[in-house]
């Protein structure tokens, strides 16, 4: 398949206010997240809710997961601007790259207003994972950073792909979350493409930090999904505590990041050396 054929239409992405019913504010008529995908679920906290309160407590993590989208949006396209930076305009990638920061833009731009709507505090990331963030930028190891965002991008597609299915979903939600499905299949197959290629291109010394810095990364940007602000707000009491503990949450996270780690083995990035890596980091089963 030619990159052309991937690339996103342009005229056939609907804009955010027109692509979403949006409503004045977010209710809590239903789930704004799948509940298995809400990181206190099944812990005692959970069952010494009602179920207003768990749904209350939903669109909270939905807020937050979705401020988290907004990061690693924003790390993608300060990515994509510095290829850019350096892409000839005949380059057949040139036009690719420049569709996928727009559509990158639309999705934080929905995100942001599903914040605004939902009545929420704005969960910022915390100072850890904001590092992270500079820490990628500083060390300017492009193979890590597309395979860092690639990571993110495969958690955020579980979680979408688990809202847009569930008859539970709170109609805002699933719309938002079959949106973003839609344009992040092109984008999730051109980055695989993309990354087994540049990993041949490696050297040893870069093949051997990236296979040592990719899974702190990794492990990083999982656990700034779980927000101790969310359970300040509501309340909650030890609640980040339980949600990091929640051992349905990290079976969860292994699981949907299972086509990821395979990705990684079938091209040489996590080898048998370091999948004992993973594993200690709680990534890979």
């Amino acid at each position: 398949m030619t990159m052309e054929l991937k690339a996103p239409d342009a005229d056939k992405t609907a804009a955010t206010e027109s692509a979403i019913d949006w409503p004045t504010s977010i209710d809590d008529s239903a789930w704004h997240f799948d509940p298995e995908y809400l990181h206190l679920y099944d812990t005692s906290a959970w069952h010494a809710m009602s179920e207003s309160e768990r749904r209350t407590y939903s669109r909270h993590e939905a807020a937050s997961g979705y401020r988290w989208g907004i990061w690693i949006e924003n790390v993608l396209v300060r990515c994509l601007m510095d290829q850019l930076y350096e892409l000839p305009a005949q380059d057949p990638a040139h036009k690719f790259l420049y569709l996928e920061t727009a559509e990158e833009c639309r999705h934080s731009a929905m995100f942001a207003e599903f914040i605004k709507r939902a009545g929420t505090p704005d969960y910022t990331p915390t100072g850890r994972i904001r590092f992270m963030g500079m820490l990628l930028e500083w060390t300017g190891i492009r193979i890590v950073h597309y395979l860092s965002i690639l990571a993110g991008e495969e958690i955020a597609d579980a979680y979408d792909r688990a809202n847009s299915r569930s008859p539970r979903t709170h109609p805002v939600s699933k719309r938002m979350a079959t949106l973003h499905v839609i344009d992040e299949a092109a984008h999730m197959a051109f980055a695989r493409e993309t990354i087994a290629k540049i990993w041949t291109t490696q050297d040893p010394v870069r093949r051997w930090l990236t296979r040592w810095y990719l899974p702190i990364v990794v492990y990083t940007l999982i656990d700034g999904i779980v927000h101790p602000s969310v359970y300040e707000t509501l309340r909650i009491r030890d609640g980040y505590r339980l949600a990091w503990d929640n051992a349905h949450r990290r079976e969860r996270f292994i699981r949907d990041l299972k086509p990821y780690t395979e990705f990684l083995i079938q091209i040489g990035v996590i080898t048998p050396f370091y999948r004992r890596v993973w594993r200690a980091a709680g990534l890979l089963a």
